[in-house]
């Protein structure tokens, strides 16, 4: 097995977020659609400011970071009829006071969509940000669907270098703590044959490891197969993957890590395939900017 490529195949799906896509536009218009309907009339800007002055006005970085969401933010400001600069791609580092956009449009536009469009720069910037810094200590760090802004979450983890791992519950098969206590694993050959990206079982004590790689093992599928190792600590990983060495099963699975896993820890995970980590996007500091006016 290519572990390399059944990773991107099991946990990466970030060529799917992007505008060229329907649902991914319809995400993003949801999300401005609410933002803008929270915030209602903008009574200052009625009443203070000049019905048609036209005004230009940048995005400055007040921290430095990784960029996330130009491509988001782009998309819907120009849907808006507004006049915009990207000078800076996704991705790309940021350093304090450095410009990330130039506009120019009215100015009760630009002050009407000011903290929306800052808002969802901030979040995917700070989950852009911090993911490259786990990824410094862990190669292949995955999102969860610990998320507060989905699929724009799920794309933030992906600019910073991470896997964003499902995007939904169609994504793969995931057989969960729950689904086991369900009797899940009881039907296990209910999905033979089956043509999925992956099919993946929780594994919350040392001592089930081989006896759930062996259930899982002789089925034939169109899928990788992943063995999640859930709340293990170091050790416990370690042990997992000597035993299934000595099994001779290792070559047969993708080992995932997961719970409890923070940026002060994750270098002592070592072996398994992937780390995924639910602060990625449930807990993540946004990354400061603001928005000035030039004239």
């Amino acid at each position: 097995m290519n572990r390399e490529r059944a990773i991107i195949a099991a946990f990466q799906r970030k060529h799917l977020l992007t505008v060229k896509n329907e649902w991914y536009r319809r995400e993003i218009e949801l999300f401005f659609d609410r933002e803008i309907q929270w915030e209602g009339k903008d009574l200052t800007s009625e009443l203070l400011l000049f019905e048609n002055r036209k005004i230009t006005a940048k995005i400055i970085a007040k921290q430095s970071g990784i960029v996330a969401g130009i491509e988001e933010v782009s998309y819907w400001l120009k849907k808006q009829g507004l006049w915009m600069v990207q000078k800076k791609e996704d991705g790309q580092i940021i350093h304090r006071n450095e410009t990330i956009l130039m506009i120019e449009g009215r100015a009760k536009d630009i002050v009407k969509y000011e903290r929306s469009v800052i808002n969802l720069l901030q979040r995917m910037s700070g989950i852009a940000t911090y993911t490259s810094q786990l990824k410094k200590k862990f190669r292949n760090v995955a999102a969860t669907r610990k998320t507060v802004l989905r699929f724009l979450d799920k794309k933030a983890v992906a600019i910073g270098g991470g896997l964003t791992h499902r995007l939904s519950l169609m994504d793969g098969i995931l057989i969960k703590d729950n689904h086991i206590a369900l009797g899940a694993l009881w039907h296990l050959k209910k999905l033979q044959n089956i043509n999925s990206s992956f099919i993946e079982i929780e594994i919350q004590k040392p001592n089930e490891v081989l006896i759930i790689a062996n259930m899982l093992l002789p089925l034939k599928v169109n899928a990788q197969k992943i063995l999640m190792l859930d709340n293990f600590t170091p050790h416990e990983i370690r042990g997992a993957i000597i035993d299934l060495k000595k099994a001779r099963l290792s070559d047969h699975f993708l080992i995932e890590a997961s719970g409890g896993i923070t940026e002060k820890n994750i270098s002592q995970y070592k072996g398994v395939d992937v780390i995924s980590v639910g602060s990625l996007t449930h807990s993540v500091n946004a990354l400061d900017m603001s928005l000035e006016i030039i004239h």
